[in-house]
């Protein structure tokens, strides 16, 4: 198989102002989960909390379009294809996430993490035929760059020993994405963002049970603090269904690599929120690392 030949002379298609709006929110906003994830994994197993969160931004987002007069139905010969990629895009994602970090250290998960806008180009020129210019390739790695530098300087990665299986995990998360917003493009010209973040959150919801049962039934539900129900409904209702449809939206209108750039605010924007809420210092790495991240989200969208 060959990758598809791009358009002749093709330029960046840039998006209206909406677009890079609703990108750059969903990156606030799953800046601040990886804070509230913290709070919530004090009542909830990784697992519990993933499954709770899947059937809930399912039902808000289910409600949401029915508000607002979504007509929600799949197209014939759909079925198998939006299954298969609800569970990519949130069982396969959320529980390699979850194994990732129960085996090498949030600095390395991080990391490999960061790697997903270099992956979502090279997929995105290869099954969809994108522009992957070498100055595309080089913002892209600039602000890749930036990320290591923001967690290098603040964390540091020499203290973890044997996260060989961890590390890798945290690679396939980046790669799953990737790979699931690639293969989203072409549904997106044929559902809106909210009826395909329905139905790909409801076939993760489904396909994740085998992997969370066990947890969900060990769940001391009696025992969940006031802030695990707070931190359960921010992760349901906006980190996942909100932010489903910021992020579905914003890759139906640009190039997915132009998208997917944006991911790399995310570990800015938790420094920054701890820097406000808890007075971390914001250290030169910090500065640096975030103004790469910035500088490379912007010349990828003028490459």
């Amino acid at each position: 198989m060959t990758p598809p030949t791009p358009r002749a002379g093709a330029a960046a298609r840039l998006a209206d102002p909406i677009t890079y709006l609703c990108l750059i929110t969903v990156n606030l906003i799953w800046g601040a989960a990886y804070l509230v994830i913290a709070v919530a994994l004090r009542s909830f197993t990784p697992l519990a909390l993933t499954g709770v969160r899947l059937a809930l931004s399912t039902v808000f987002l289910w409600l949401y379009a029915r508000w607002s007069g979504e007509r929600i139905a799949v197209a014939r010969g759909d079925h198998l294809a939006l299954f298969g990629l609800g569970f990519l895009l949130n069982t396969v994602f959320q529980v390699c996430l979850n194994a990732a970090l129960n085996h090498t250290t949030p600095s390395h998960a991080s990391l490999g993490v960061a790697t997903m806008p270099i992956f979502t180009a090279l997929f995105a020129w290869w099954f969809v035929g994108e522009r992957l210019s070498p100055a595309r390739l080089g913002a892209i790695l600039m602000a890749f760059v930036g990320v290591v530098i923001i967690i290098v300087g603040g964390q540091g990665l020499g203290d973890a020993r044997g996260t060989f299986l961890g590390d890798a995990l945290a690679l396939g998360t980046a790669v799953t994405w990737a790979l699931g917003s690639v293969l989203s493009k072409p549904f997106l010209r044929r559902y809106s963002p909210c009826v395909f973040s329905v139905l790909t959150l409801a076939a993760g919801a489904v396909t994740a049970v085998p992997f969370v049962a066990r947890d969900l039934v060990k769940t001391a539900w009696g025992a969940v603090t006031p802030g695990g129900w707070l931190a359960l409904l921010y992760l349901a209702a906006f980190s996942m269904a909100a932010a489903w449809v910021l992020w579905n939206r914003g890759i139906s209108r640009v190039d997915v690599a132009q998208a997917a750039i944006f991911s790399n605010l995310s570990p800015v924007v938790t420094l920054l929120l701890s820097a406000i809420l808890f007075g971390e210092a914001l250290t030169l790495p910090l500065v640096t690392g975030g103004a790469l991240v910035i500088a490379g989200a912007y010349l990828t969208q003028r490459t």
